[in-house]
């Protein structure tokens, strides 16, 4: 039997991690693929080098996000499932005009939007 209330929770404290303005456009550039410090931060631009580096150890605390050093770059990407899903969601909500048919789920190959 699920247990609603541990549910509700889990639902919420996702929730709260990624109803942040600046993650959410951080997840709207990963859900694409695996991106570059330097390229997040071009779809962050209102924020500086501290507070992206914030939200990222955030999100990748909670593990939404895995990492990759190669070099001297740090690569992101979206791992949790539940979240990708969660973004999909969002992406056909409020960006139908910008159905972008190179966006591919990572479950299953899926267009977005």
């Amino acid at each position: 039997m699920i247990d609603m209330g541990k549910q509700a929770k889990q639902v919420a404290s996702v929730l709260r991690l990624i109803s942040n303005e600046n993650r959410l456009l951080i997840l709207c550039g990963l859900i694409k693929g695996r991106m570059s410090v330097g390229e997040i931060s071009k779809t962050v631009p209102k924020i500086g080098q501290s507070a992206l580096s914030q939200n990222l150890a955030a999100l990748k605390a909670h593990g939404v996000l895995d990492s990759e050093k190669i070099g001297q770059q740090v690569f992101y990407s979206i791992v949790d499932k539940r979240v990708i899903k969660i973004m999909e969601a969002l992406y056909e909500c409020y960006c139908p005009k910008n159905k972008d048919k190179s966006i591919k789920s990572k479950l299953g190959g899926t267009y977005i939007g």
